[in-house]
Parts: C-alpha cells; structure tokens; sequence
C-alpha cells in the first residue's frame, strides 16, 4: 500500500493517495515513512497545516539526516504556507545543530522566523551564527543585513513576547 500511495502522489492525485493512506491506518500502518507520504500528499492537496503536521510526526519518529529533514520541512510549511513564524522556530529544535545536514538552512529560516516576531537581537545573533559557519552561503547578503541591524524592538527568544 505505501508503493501505491507514493505513486499517488508522484501522478499529483492526492486525495487518492490520503484515501490510500487512511485505510492503510485503518490496518495499523504507523511508521513513520507513512507520515512523510502523508505529508506530501496533504500538502500537494493544498492542506498545509497538516503536512506540516504529517512531517512533525515523522520527525518525532526519525534520527539524524532524516529527523532534520522531516523537521526543517515542517518548519518551512509553518513559516511559509501557513505563515506561523512562532511555530515554524519551535519546528527547528534540534534541525540548526552544528553539523547538521540541515544546519544553513535551518538557521537562515530560525532568522527569517525570529525578523517575523520582531526578535531583532535574537535574528541578529542567529545571522551572525550563519555567517560564522557560512561564509560564503547565499544568504550571506541577507544575514549581514540583519547581522548589523539593531533595534529596540524585542530580543531574546520568541516566547518571550
């Protein structure tokens, strides 16, 4: 049933690859490979809190490369589809550690995220990481913009608000 629902959503029919999916939970699938399909799927459907839901789930289940690529997926639908700056930087625990596979973009979308909140000195210190580790990234531009801009507007992390 998962070939099938992955050929689903390689064809773009997305709503046969959910029908797929529930009935393969109906049967008591729950590996996490499961919610990543499901991911796809709900967000080719144009349902994007619950992909970013289906992808939480899967990295809840994950390790490593595939737990950072689950996580940062989530958080860039939570930034960019459903557009929740907080959730999207909540997302990214555990994604922006050094060496991840998923370190620079993680921490140029924690930047993005903490702009969005008005955490001026908390992005400012978040590009400053990137540029650190990133020098030559392709957002280098872009975090040494926000690296030199100071505002009293916020600090500190997001929840602090």
């Amino acid at each position: 049933m998962l070939e099938q629902a992955r050929t689903l959503v390689a064809a773009k029919k997305f709503d046969a690859a959910l029908d797929v999916i529930a009935k393969a939970r109906q049967r008591g699938a729950k590996a996490a490979t499961w919610h990543l399909v499901e991911g796809d799927a709900q967000r080719g459907a144009g349902k994007a809190e619950e992909a970013a839901l289906a992808f939480e789930r899967a990295s809840r289940m994950l390790a490593g490369t595939q737990h950072a690529e689950a996580a940062y997926t989530a958080a860039y639908i939570w930034f960019h589809d459903v557009h929740d700056a907080e959730r999207a930087y909540r997302t990214l625990e555990g994604v922006v550690e050094e060496g991840s596979a998923f370190e620079e973009r993680g921490i140029a979308l924690r930047v993005q995220a903490l702009v969005e909140l008005g955490q001026r000195d908390a992005a400012a210190a978040s590009a400053r990481r990137y540029l650190a580790r990133f020098p030559d990234g392709g957002l280098r531009a872009y975090m040494t913009s926000i690296a030199t801009v100071r505002r009293e507007s916020g600090s500190g992390s997001p929840s602090a608000k």
